[in-house]
């Protein structure tokens, strides 16, 4: 249709690349990653062990560089951005549900679901401690 804009997509990869230095060389682990995901789609990362599932989310998150290719969250580009902005945006925009706890050990439940809130803002963190004891009871963890 001539004249219509349509918005990006809500999340977009092109030609990802990623490799670690493995002794002398550089092992390849990430070679050309396209994708795209529309807002409100669910997408599952599956493969065996070693193909690159956590390369792949570590560089989407920017916990981890990639060697080149591009990264777009809502039609702006997110690999350009500084560790702090990109600190941010993961506290805002990213969630994981890891293989492994990955919590505190010295934080209750509680205190691990609340953090990122206290992080963003400390004065007002506290403010979702209603909502996490509900979610919590919800998940039957609130014990």
């Amino acid at each position: 249709m001539a004249g219509v804009t349509l918005p990006p997509p809500f999340f977009q990869i092109h030609n990802l690349t990623k490799s670690y230095p493995m002794g002398g060389y550089s092992l390849p682990i990430l070679k050309g990653v396209s994708l795209e995901v529309a807002k409100g789609e669910v997408v599952a990362i599956m493969g065996p062990s070693g193909s690159g599932k956590t390369s792949l989310l570590n560089c989407i998150s920017g916990i981890d560089s990639q060697d080149s290719g591009e990264i777009f969250f809502k039609g702006v580009e997110i690999n350009t951005k500084s560790e702090e902005e990109m600190t941010s945006f993961r506290r805002k925009n990213i969630g994981f549900v890891f293989q492994f706890f990955n919590l505190i050990p010295a934080l209750t439940v509680i205190e691990n679901v609340l953090l990122p809130f206290l992080v963003d803002d400390p004065r007002r963190g506290f403010d979702n401690l209603p909502a996490v004891k509900e979610i919590l009871a919800r998940l039957g963890l609130a014990g």
